[in-house]
């Protein structure tokens, strides 16, 4: 099921971000996207009571931005990225967007498979954009 992310969420998914991501987002991060962005809503996955997934979407008039989006190691490979990528394409173009864009690391080859898979192509190369130095491709793709 996914549906929107409460503040009393964030320590669960705090978990899958710290393992798959290190120090990408902190607590802080998902606070002021749930409690203060009012462009922002934080989505969760939940299966059995469990969070193993979440997605971050932005508004800004006719484009979209997904901001962050993962799913626990115990279950990446089941298509639940596939099912949240989903969700979000069709909020962006229930919402009237034109184009939703994303960044993601340049060696996450799994993201990026699934990505061009929904017709994102990228757009430019950020250099030194993640924290640890590595670069990222911003994509987009029309809605």
């Amino acid at each position: 099921m996914i549906e929107e992310m409460k503040v009393s969420d964030i320590e669960e998914v705090m978990t899958i971000e710290n393992d798959l991501f290190g120090d990408h987002w902190s607590y802080a991060n998902f606070l002021y996207e749930i409690k203060e962005n009012d462009y922002a809503t934080m989505y969760k996955l939940t299966l059995d009571d469990k969070i193993v997934g979440y997605v971050g979407y932005m508004r800004l008039y006719e484009r979209a931005e997904i901001t962050s989006i993962a799913v626990s190691r115990d279950h990446q490979g089941q298509g639940y990225g596939k099912m949240l990528l989903e969700f979000i394409l069709d909020r962006a173009k229930d919402d009237g967007c034109e184009v939703v864009s994303l960044e993601v690391r340049v060696d996450n080859d799994r993201a990026l498979r699934l990505y061009e898979k929904y017709g994102f192509v990228t757009m430019r190369k950020r250099s030194h954009y993640y924290a640890d130095g590595t670069d990222a491709f911003e994509m987009a793709k029309g809605v």
